[in-house]
């Protein structure tokens, strides 16, 4: 019998169960490649959204659109461990350009409080400088499939300053559902299944979006989904995009009052120097489990080492302990309160996706 011949194996494309409607014309998109100058227009444009460009493209449009503008500048902000500039790409119609006017193997995307790669070094050294009042940080996810072409995340509850929460849950997100749904989009909130239960984890400051809020500017994370089509994640990364910036100039003024208060409000608690002593007073009489001293305190760490869930919860409060005292996290600190991932604790029926613990 002769042997079949050997068929060349082609690009697996991304393939999800469930494409919105309203992505076969990607109006919006369609509408911006149409009206952009060729030489403006990326790899994925040009080939349908079959094919993705290299970073260096990337640089090279960015430096094209500050040739073509006297409103954008490009910054080199670092250098990647491959030797590779990092920009920042400014745009400003008043032409301010100051803030004043892995390859190691390492996840950048849980580094912000480490800073262990030089990348986010490099970054951090941009956002604390220019300290913007809005940030987005754009990622494709994997794992589950689900209907909806791009989900976000953003603090908006006790773990952002007020009045920003208030200008986040008021006036930014109801407009920003409003606006996706009418372009067609399938739009809810960043989450996984787990235990066939829908996920949504709340997320500590090592992430951009809560490293920015820590520091009372509120950030928008962004979720595409890889098995989607290409021209479907860059439709909704758009949209987003382009709605957020629209509901920002629409009103600037009042996101720039909610981040300034917030400010003040959080700066206001600083120096309390009676409320660090009865701070130090009340730890005094009513010692921490896991506090190092007493007989009684080592004792306590036994037992509770030996008490299966209590092990891993006692564990997660040392640590949150410990991080509560960095002096980015004033605003955990200030709440006093501790978050324990959901992650760390073991299953129980009807428990809630995470604990926390008053000081």
């Amino acid at each position: 019998m002769p042997s079949r011949p050997a068929s060349r194996a082609g690009p697996i494309a991304p393939h999800s169960a469930s494409e919105p409607p309203a992505a076969k014309q990607a109006a919006s998109l369609t509408a911006s490649t149409k009206d952009s100058p060729q030489n403006l227009l990326t790899t994925g444009e040009k080939t349908g959204w079959n094919e993705t460009a290299p970073y260096a493209e990337a640089v090279e449009i960015s430096h094209r659109l500050e040739r073509a503008s006297r409103f954008v500048k490009v910054m080199d902000i670092g250098t990647t461990p491959e030797g590779r500039t990092m920009i920042a790409l400014v745009i400003s119609k008043d032409r301010a350009f100051t803030p004043e006017a892995a390859a190691q193997r390492l996840n950048l995307n849980r580094d912000y409080m480490k800073a262990d790669t030089p990348e986010m070094r490099a970054w951090l050294r941009a956002f604390n400088t220019w300290m913007p009042d809005f940030l987005i940080d754009n990622h494709v996810t994997d794992g589950s499939d689900m209907q909806y072409d791009v989900t976000w995340d953003m603090a908006r509850n006790q773990d952002i300053a007020e009045p920003a929460g208030d200008w986040v849950r008021e006036k930014y997100v109801p407009e920003l559902d409003k606006r996706m749904a009418a372009d067609g989009h399938l739009v809810a909130p960043y989450g996984a299944l787990r235990n066939r239960q829908f996920f949504m984890e709340v997320f500590s400051p090592r992430y951009s979006h809560l490293y920015s809020a820590v520091q009372n500017r509120p950030s928008l994370l962004v979720e595409t989904h890889s098995l989607k089509a290409a021209r479907t994640r860059a439709w909704a990364n758009y949209d987003i995009m382009r709605h957020t910036f629209d509901i920002i100039t629409a009103d600037a003024e009042s996101l720039r009052k909610a981040v300034r208060d917030a400010d003040r409000a959080i700066e206001s608690r600083a120096g309390d120097r009676g409320r660090s002593e009865h701070r130090k007073s009340d730890r005094a009489s009513h010692p921490r489990p896991g506090n190092q001293g007493s007989l009684q305190n080592r004792r306590n760490r036994s037992s509770l080492a030996n008490s299966g869930r209590e092990s891993a919860t006692q564990r997660s409060i040392q640590r949150c302990r410990r991080f509560s005292d960095l002096p980015q996290c004033r605003l955990w600190r200030s709440q006093r309160q501790w978050h324990i991932p959901h992650a760390e604790r073991q299953p129980q029926r009807g428990s809630s996706p995470c604990l926390w613990v008053a000081r």
